[in-house]
């Protein structure tokens, strides 16, 4: 069955390409051929880029034998200190003035020939 399949697929692909290649002009059908051509051109630039992003971003974690104890988590405690406390922070300012009138501007309409 699988055989069958491919093979089908295989000759709707040609069939396809030929009668998409019969039916468009020169210039599509060299457009075509420069976009595949561009496409299978970057695949060796892709795959050499993706294995140096895997490769520099594998993270190495030493073994150590602290990680095996559990952590220590300490519930309660005393009272808060003040650097814990949240600081206050000053009121926001007023509204800000509004912006200055702009500047007149001068327009003259000059012709090419006149000075």
């Amino acid at each position: 069955m699988k055989k069958y399949l491919s093979l089908t697929l295989v000759s709707f692909s040609v069939t396809l390409a030929a009668v998409i290649g019969w039916r468009l002009s020169q210039d599509a059908l060299a457009l075509v051929a420069g976009v595949l051509l561009g496409i299978l051109a970057m695949i060796p630039a892709l795959v050499a880029l993706t294995w140096a992003i895997r490769t520099l971003t594998r993270v190495q974690t030493p073994v150590s034998h602290a990680a095996s104890q559990p952590p220590v988590v300490v519930v309660g405690g005393g009272m808060p200190t003040h650097a814990s406390l949240p600081q206050q922070t000053a009121p926001p300012p007023g509204p800000l003035p509004p912006p200055p009138p702009p500047a007149q501007r001068h327009w003259e309409m000059r012709v090419y020939d006149e000075a």
